[in-house]
């Protein structure tokens, strides 16, 4: 079912813009929506739903799908609590607004087709939902893209696959409960408290800092992103790669991580005893140029295992002399 003007001026404005101010000429088909969508059209005073529009809506053959075409400027009425379960938008959009799918828990796939790049997402755009697929169909930027607090919370994500648009902002509790499974991979220079908490199938995270985007120079690994990863019980692998220079806190009580890397210029860790109750570290790599400890440090209690280290960096001895002397040191 196509929607043209005039209604779109009355239904999509109602529904999608609310007060703000509809796009001449814009364009939007509305293939399904459940009732929780409807209560959108009917909330408004009747001389804004006229009697054809009820009539069209009232053609609506499946509640549970929705395709908005031509989407900008957006200044969005949220689709909250609806039962859709699957959303395609396409348009010029550059965000996606705070709450925009939140506790729609029958939501599974959403597709965003944009002709300019994606630099937010909203808090809790699709948190309470089960989404288990998200496609962004658009041009990747050099600039931060946001991901504000609690955007996939409590979702059913699996993987971060998707997410190679460009360099991220992970915000609080970001990725919390998104049931994130295996090997997780993304291009970040903030995360920050709680983005990956309770997902204890994750087994591998790589958080990297390519060169080449347009971003505060340091890879900032805060103290209450470090808590948060803390509970993944299950991950035995960190990696933590950038360009130029990464800010570490320490990592504890991460009772199967076996193998860290450090692949950056410079490395500085703010605090000493890195991981500490971390009893399976056996394998570190300083592939650096330069780290910095507090005085005091040790890496770990852990008395064996190998330390691998960049034959060109300037602090060979300083990185030795954090660990046990029962540790190996291997130059590469």
């Amino acid at each position: 079912m196509r929607l043209y003007n005039p209604l779109y001026t009355t239904l999509f404005q109602s529904l999608v813009y609310g007060s703000g101010e509809a796009r001449t000429g814009a364009e939007v088909y509305l293939e399904s929506l459940d009732e929780s969508v409807l209560y959108y059209f009917y909330k408004f005073p009747t001389t804004m739903v006229d009697d054809s529009v009820v009539a069209a809506m009232q053609e609506i053959t499946n509640p549970f799908q929705m395709k908005l075409n031509n989407v900008g400027g957006w200044t969005i009425q949220n689709f909250g609590d609806s039962l859709l379960q699957k959303v395609e938008i396409n348009g010029d959009i550059d965000n996606i607004p705070n709450g925009l799918f939140y506790n729609s828990t029958e939501l599974q796939s959403v597709t965003i087709t944009s002709t300019v790049p994606i630099t937010t997402i909203g808090n809790g755009a699709f948190q309470s939902t089960n989404l288990t697929n998200i496609t962004f169909d658009c041009p990747s930027t050099v600039f931060p893209i946001t991901l504000n607090a609690y955007a996939f919370n409590s979702t059913n994500l699996g993987n971060l696959t998707n997410f190679n648009k460009g360099v991220y902002y992970i915000n609080d509790n970001c990725f919390d409960g998104a049931n994130l499974t295996g090997d997780i991979d993304i291009c970040c220079y903030q995360v920050r408290d709680n983005a990956f908490s309770n997902n204890d199938e994750i087994t591998s995270l790589n958080l990297h800092l390519e060169e080449g985007y347009k971003y505060n120079e340091t890879m900032n690994i805060d103290s209450l992103f470090v808590k948060s990863i803390n509970s993944l019980t299950n991950l035995s692998s960190l990696t933590i790669k950038s360009y130029n220079r990464s800010t570490v806190t320490n990592f504890s009580n991460l009772s199967s991580l076996q193998k860290v890397v450090f692949d950056t210029n410079r490395i500085y860790f703010n605090e000493p005893n890195v991981f500490q109750n971390c009893p399976m570290v056996n394998e570190i790599h300083f592939l650096v140029d330069y780290a910095s400890f507090p005085s005091s440090s040790r890496i770990t209690s852990n008395q064996y295992g190998t330390c691998y280290i960049s034959s060109t960096c300037q602090s060979i001895n300083s990185i030795k002399s954090v660990f046990p002397t029962t540790w190996t040191f291997v130059l590469v």
